[in-house]
């Protein structure tokens, strides 16, 4: 049912402080669930403003952009973030990562349960005992049924995702920085262009390009971080023809040029 092992589960915590904070618009390929457990802030998420402060949980997809506006003075704002690709849990709980509601309201306030479920995840991931992945994967499908149970989220709400289109995400995570096309993908699982873009977007949240752009993004900014490759470089790398369209696509998706990422400002002070 779920892939728990998968190493596509991250944990980690960030400390941001009044200095820290970038106020660039970001946006991650990734789903993140997030917990406040030091301070406070003001944080813009897509056009609504959210104040959220130690004790909150924030769900965030991989279609909301976000901005810190305000983080408190005295206390910064310490954050644990649990973070995956949308895949992962998108059959059981696409009614909670991209539902309209969810959307519009994103945040948990002083769930007991939940934040103790988060804590004992950040214990894991930090000792790593033996079987560490199934343990903090089965912790998070805990979480987040917990979470559709809070939101009152009916299990009937949610777009099954087949066979054929786990297929679809290998196939993609196989070839992404290869020049593929949507007709390419679907003609792999027999499916009108049309077809497979509405089915794709539903089970998704992001149509075919975005995710495409999105998975190159990303890893372009782990080989910024971990690298000392050219940007031109690192372009090709990740699928694009010139520096140009990697630059064009590098905005559209952070609000940053990638040496402002090579250079520290980017996701450190983002979530």
């Amino acid at each position: 049912m779920f892939d728990l092992e998968n190493k596509n589960i991250h944990v980690r915590k960030i400390k941001l402080s009044s200095q820290s904070f970038s106020r660039k618009i970001f946006i991650s390929h990734n789903i993140k669930l997030c917990l406040v457990k030091k301070g406070s802030g003001l944080w813009q998420i897509e056009d609504h403003l959210v104040s959220v402060k130690e004790g909150d949980v924030i769900i965030l997809n991989n279609r909301m952009k976000r901005v810190f506006k305000e983080v408190s003075e005295d206390t910064g704002i310490e954050i644990l973030i649990v973070e995956f690709e949308p895949q992962l849990f998108m059959n059981q709980f696409r009614g909670l990562l991209y539902g309209k509601d969810i959307e519009q309201n994103n945040v948990i306030s002083d769930h007991e349960v939940i934040i103790g479920l988060f804590k004992e995840i950040e214990a894991e991931a930090q000792k790593k005992p033996l079987y560490s992945k199934i343990v903090i994967g089965a912790k998070l499908v805990e979480m987040l049924a917990l979470m559709m149970r809070h939101f009152d989220i009916a299990e009937k709400s949610n777009v099954k995702m087949g066979s054929d289109m786990y297929r679809v995400l290998e196939y993609i995570d196989e070839h992404y920085r290869n020049d593929i096309s949507q007709q390419q993908v679907a003609d792999l699982v027999n499916m009108s262009t049309t077809g497979f873009s509405r089915y794709f977007t539903k089970c998704m949240g992001v149509g075919f390009a975005g995710y495409i752009m999105q998975k190159r993004i990303q890893f372009a900014i782990h080989l910024l971080k971990t690298s000392d490759k050219t940007v031109l470089e690192i372009a090709l790398e990740c699928g694009f023809n010139n520096t140009a369209s990697f630059y064009k696509a590098f905005k559209k998706i952070t609000n940053l040029n990638p040496g402002d990422y090579r250079n520290g400002d980017g996701e450190e002070g983002n979530v």
